[in-house]
């Protein structure tokens, strides 16, 4: 018989304990559950560990289909029909569901479904958390805000503020948690374990069964609209146990602060899995898409750095050299070409460029070469289109560093990659970014970070208007927002001078 109290009782314990289980974990857990509900009822046991065979119960009582959808068996509350929209069986912007995918996606919706405590998703880096949320409210038509947190995140960034308005008065403007309470959306915290203390003791009262949220300044006590829900995410503070990662910065939440959510762990792909995100996502050909994510798991392997003088010291962990966010960004350069070569030379600039030390990038350059099985050619005797003529004009001298500078920040910038050069003083970075803007006619915005640096150096500010007559503040652009406007060149020049946050 479907349903029941046996089932009932599996799927509550499989919601409070078998979700936060690791790996192949999670299915010893699911059978638990289930047998231990079995017996406790007095009745057989069944095999409740093949999911997909598990048929959707009903549609809920006062429900139809044009405010609730079926997803993985299980009927969650939804937005407008007709703004819905599935990323997995779209060809623009698709998010491919692969097995590992559905079964995090299953027990999200199961969370959804059976009650409002709010979601923690918990699991290593590139496995998929931030995307899995953007694609549930993508495919549920409803509105999902995001708070990256940090470690100076500021209790007003979630509740909100007292602002100035245009004709001088000052007005409450609601932050990110509040508005979405007031308004009944979707919000994301993103790596919620780097936030400070005082910002988690905010949440405190949402996360309680009176659920709401009081706002100190104004004296309001907010209760969630209909559809509110709160996800966060997070990566494992010390050592994650499904990859070995370390990850700096994060600090344990307490037990009982965790209690109030229902945790996930979210477990990344396998590289079968792996190679067919990056068929699909990466839009490159099943035979190279499979050598890509081998050529990866060779590079992870890979110990290199140790105790050589001018090695490249790298973090601890598998995804230390070569993530699944790398494969995907490789994938995405190779594009539909199946040659094997040319994707075993991006794979060296992406990759092998990227050492500070020759016999390091030789090993990854070997590891390449074993993986794809072709030979990598290092681009010092590629033809950089106007890179003479770019420093005849400007005057400088066009050596052989300088023209290595300029390939591999040029191909990041054909990708509408962000490049991150790093080196020596003097070795070019910011006369090659000089160049590159001047070849291309764009304009380029240098600006410099130093200790003290603000995001309103980034984003902009209220300031005091200028003009006699009309408002009295008036908004005014940071150097980010204007490049963004005028689709110019930016150059964070110094960057790891600033400020985390």
């Amino acid at each position: 018989k479907k349903g029941g109290p046996a089932a009932a009782l599996r799927e509550g314990f499989e919601l409070a304990y078998a979700t936060q289980l690791v790996g192949d974990g999670a299915g010893g857990g699911r059978k638990a559950c289930g047998d231990a509900a079995a017996e406790g009822l007095g009745v057989a046991p069944r095999d409740h560990t093949a999911v997909s065979r598990q048929k959707p119960g009903r549609r809920p009582a006062r429900k139809t289909d044009d405010d609730c959808c079926l997803v993985e068996n299980f009927w969650v509350d939804a937005g407008r029909r007709d703004g819905r929209r599935d990323r997995a069986t779209t060809a623009e912007d698709p998010y491919c569901l692969t097995g590992t995918a559905k079964a995090s996606l299953r027990r999200v919706a199961r969370a959804l479904a059976f009650g409002r405590a709010p979601i923690l998703l918990q699991g290593p880096t590139c496995a998929g958390k931030t995307t899995l949320v953007e694609y549930l409210a993508t495919r549920l038509n409803v509105p999902c805000g995001r708070v990256n947190n940090h470690e100076h995140t500021d209790v007003a960034e979630y509740v909100g503020r007292y602002a100035p308005r245009d004709d001088g008065s000052i007005a409450w403007l609601d932050g990110a948690l509040a508005g979405a309470v007031r308004r009944g959306e979707w919000l994301l915290l993103d790596e919620l374990n780097l936030a400070p203390p005082d910002v988690l003791e905010a949440l405190n009262r949402l996360l309680d069964d009176n659920r709401q949220l009081l706002i100190p300044e104004t004296g309001e006590a907010l209760t969630p609209a209909p559809g509110f829900r709160l996800f966060a995410t997070q990566n494992p503070a010390g050592v994650c146990a499904a990859t070995g990662a370390s990850y700096g910065g994060r600090k344990p939440l307490s037990r009982a602060f965790r209690d109030r959510f229902v945790e996930i762990h979210v477990d990344e792909a396998p590289e079968a899995e792996l190679a067919e995100i990056v068929e699909r996502v990466g839009r490159c050909p099943p035979s190279l898409a499979k050598r890509l994510v081998a050529a990866r798991g060779g590079l992870q392997r890979l110990r290199l750095g140790r105790g050589r003088e001018g090695g490249t010291l790298l973090g601890e962990g598998a995804a230390a050299l070569c993530s699944g966010r790398d494969v995907l960004k490789w994938a995405k350069r190779v594009g539909g070409d199946a040659d094997r070569g040319r994707a075993a030379s991006i794979g060296d600039d992406l990759l092998g460029q990227r050492l500070r030390c020759d016999a390091d990038a030789s090993a990854v350059r070997d590891a390449l070469r074993s993986a794809l099985d072709a030979d990598v050619a290092t681009g010092s005797d590629e033809i950089t289109p106007g890179f003479v003529e770019a420093c005849r004009a400007a005057v400088v001298a066009p050596t052989a560093s300088l023209r290595r500078i300029w390939r591999l920040t040029a191909a990041a910038l054909d990708h509408a990659e962000p490049a991150l050069l790093v080196g020596e003083t003097g070795g070019g970075k910011t006369t090659c970014c000089e160049l590159l803007a001047n070849a291309r006619g764009q304009a380029l915005t240098v600006i410099n970070c130093h200790l003290h640096s603000e995001a309103a150096d980034f984003l902009g500010s209220l300031r005091p208007a200028r003009a006699s007559a009309g408002a009295k503040f008036e908004w005014v652009d940071g150097a980010l927002v204007r490049a963004m406007r005028a689709g110019g060149l930016v150059l964070l020049d110094e960057l790891n001078l600033a400020d985390d946050a």
